[in-house]
């Protein structure tokens, strides 16, 4: 992060960081990169519980310890990724000291859980198109479809399964169509797929440190106790995202002069990201967002005279209408209401594309 301070255009390639797979080890492979154990991932860079690496007699059997500070606590850092490639990811799995061949150090096999290699070692690219790049929105995926220089025919490819597709053919390009369409089906599931944490791979184990159980207890109990916990911190998608009505018929509702937050919401897409706010307090002005768009803007505002009642509603309409345009171009579905109707207009409005 210190490198980038002040360096603006390459910051504003920092949402690469949202490649980062959570749970497992994010490491340079140059001697003194960065490793550490991803926390979580966003935007604007990743947070990492620092690790090293401890080379047993073969490759296979390195281990991986975090790092402490003075005063024995685990340290927290924060990595910016501004580019696909030179970063990897590696799986990694907490295994009982009694599973350890003789070839690992006599206080590994007699102390306490040991960290170890889980899975092949990717290029961080490949590893975010496994998971189906599940921390990216449609809007990031389309900026990594620019950066990466998809080759596409015909029309650009803009909605989620096809933006998600192309890339996947385009990173992926030896994996089998049933393999693709497994992660395609796993992003759209709405079901809760766990990534790789850092105990174990398969989703059963989240977080286990957060678990106290004894030797006693069920183990497998206790997992799917706590996973339950966890799946209900998920948001759950909406069922209508990206569908595209059967019904396209142009319809109004009556016209009301007084119009508020909750009429104008009743004309937008039913789809999460789009909203609308008449907002009074700083400015008089209507402001409305769609943030599934493949780019930017994702959001417009238009002030208003609030002693007009026609400045009010030609306000209202030219977000409506970019808001739709916006819904038209990323998923197909074209507005299914006569907004001129609707607000008492009979001359269609200008509105530009952005």
């Amino acid at each position: 992060a210190r490198r980038l301070r002040g360096n603006w255009e390459q910051l504003k390639k920092a949402w690469l960081s949202l490649l980062a797979v959570e749970g497992t080890l994010l490491y340079e492979p140059t001697v003194g990169g960065k490793m550490g154990l991803v926390i979580g991932a966003t935007h604007s860079g990743v947070l990492i519980f620092p690790m090293r690496a401890l080379k047993g007699p073969t490759p296979n059997e390195t281990w991986f310890e975090f790092v402490y500070n003075e005063d024995g606590h685990k340290m927290l850092d924060y990595v910016i990724l501004t580019e696909a490639g030179g970063w990897k990811t590696q799986g990694l799995q907490v295994v009982p000291p009694c599973t350890l061949t003789d070839n690992y150090p006599t206080h590994l096999r007699e102390g306490g859980l040991v960290i170890v290699r889980h899975g092949p070692s990717l290029p961080i690219l490949q590893a975010a198109a496994r998971k189906g790049f599940s921390t990216m929105s449609v809007s990031y995926m389309c900026a990594l479809f620019d950066t990466l220089g998809v080759p596409y025919a015909g029309r650009k490819p803009k909605t989620e399964n096809a933006v998600l597709w192309a890339l996947l053919k385009h990173v992926l390009p030896f994996a089998s169509d049933d393999e693709l369409k497994a992660i395609v089906a796993s992003r759209n599931s709405k079901q809760v797929a766990f990534v790789e944490s850092e105990l174990y791979e398969d989703g059963t184990l989240k977080n286990l440190a957060g678990c106290t159980f004894d030797k006693s207890e069920d183990f497998e109990s206790v997992v799917a106790e706590h996973a339950a916990k966890v799946s209900k911190s998920f948001p759950k998608r909406s069922s209508h995202e990206g569908r595209v009505p059967e019904n396209t018929r142009k319809v109004s509702v009556p016209m009301d002069e007084s119009w508020d937050k909750d009429k104008a919401a009743r004309l937008l897409p039913s789809a999460l990201g789009a909203t609308i706010a008449k907002e009074e307090k700083w400015h008089f002005r209507w402001r409305g967002t769609y943030t599934k768009r493949c780019r930017p803007p994702f959001a417009w505002s238009r002030t208003y005279d609030p002693s007009s009642s026609e400045s009010i509603r030609a306000a209202l309409r030219y977000v409506l209408e970019e808001i739709w345009l916006a819904r038209e171009e990323t998923t197909g579905e074209t507005c299914p209401h006569d907004l001129a109707a609707a607000l008492g207009f009979s001359q269609p409005a200008a509105s530009s594309k952005g």
